[in-house]
């Protein structure tokens, strides 16, 4: 099996062609939940160049956009917005409704960013951090979580891009970040490694063939002690930020590789599903 865990973003400059960079507004709405990690990703955007805002409520959004265009003949800085269930007149149902007519905007680039966790973690993190859970103040903190979880978890469904903090590091989490948000030109960040064009630009990298042909140097000669030790399932991850490039591309190739070889792979990319590209987490090919 080859599994692509998080991949980087763009490999340096090619022969590719260059489409004109989006002049649209990046605009990123920040919600899931409590404790999963709302806090440390909007001082991660804020350090990326963004406008970071936590915690107003939705019926002001509006003039927050306003408040923070800038000059005229000046382009709008970038926005990211936090909201959750904290939030005063907080309403998932309103928050995915507005999300959806941003999206519908010319001048915006909008997405949802759902942060998830799993209950066990955010009942370690309250714990160390003593912090009450917003609808813990007179129940036990399984159950807010629970709760919480009912109200807001579907709204997940309609994120661009959800990411569990359950076993990420702050580091992890800061760096898959970058991977999905940072700004500059952003060419080939919409497609993945599957993308011809993508796969063209990752391979332009200098040290991209010698990697390969290193790794298949290391592979090759094992397989045949596997199989001669009647192990019949080897699992090679290949990992960096972002999920959806390099390390997409870098494994479409490997399973190509073993393929020609005579040997049964099933692929899956498992950020690479995260803004809904058709064949990646679980795709068996």
């Amino acid at each position: 099996m080859i599994a692509a865990a998080r991949a980087m973003p763009d490999s340096p400059a090619s022969s590719v062609p260059i489409a004109p960079p989006d002049t649209r507004r990046p605009f990123v709405v920040v919600t899931g939940l409590s404790g999963a990690g709302r806090i440390t990703a909007l001082h991660a955007l804020d350090d990326m160049g963004y406008v970071a805002v936590d915690n107003v409520p939705l019926p002001l959004l509006g003039d927050l956009m306003r408040s923070t265009t800038g000059n005229p003949g000046e382009m709008a800085a970038p926005l990211a917005f936090g909201i959750d269930t904290r939030t005063y007149g907080f309403e998932p149902h309103d928050l995915v409704q507005r999300v959806q007519k941003l999206r519908g905007r010319r001048d915006i680039s909008a997405r949802l960013l759902f942060l998830d966790c799993d209950s066990e973690t955010l009942q370690r993190r309250y714990t160390e951090s003593r912090r009450p859970h917003p609808l813990a103040p007179d129940r036990p903190l399984v159950d807010a979580i629970g709760e919480e979880r009912r109200r807001i978890g579907w709204v997940r469904d309609s994120a661009d891009v959800v990411i569990d903090t359950s076993a990420l590091s702050p580091h992890q989490f800061k760096q898959l970040l970058a991977g999905h948000f940072a700004l500059g030109r952003r060419t080939l960040k919409p497609p993945t490694g599957r993308d011809p064009a993508v796969a063209a630009y990752v391979a332009s990298d200098p040290g991209y063939r010698p990697f390969l042909d290193g790794l298949k140097g290391l592979v090759g000669p094992l397989l045949p002690r596997f199989d001669a030790e009647g192990k019949s399932y080897l699992t090679i991850a290949i990992g960096c930020t972002g999920g959806r490039h390099r390390s997409v591309a870098i494994a479409e190739e490997l399973a190509g590789w073993l393929r020609d070889a005579g040997r049964s792979v099933t692929l899956s990319h498992r950020d690479a599903a995260v803004v809904g590209e058709a064949g990646g987490v679980g795709a068996e090919e």
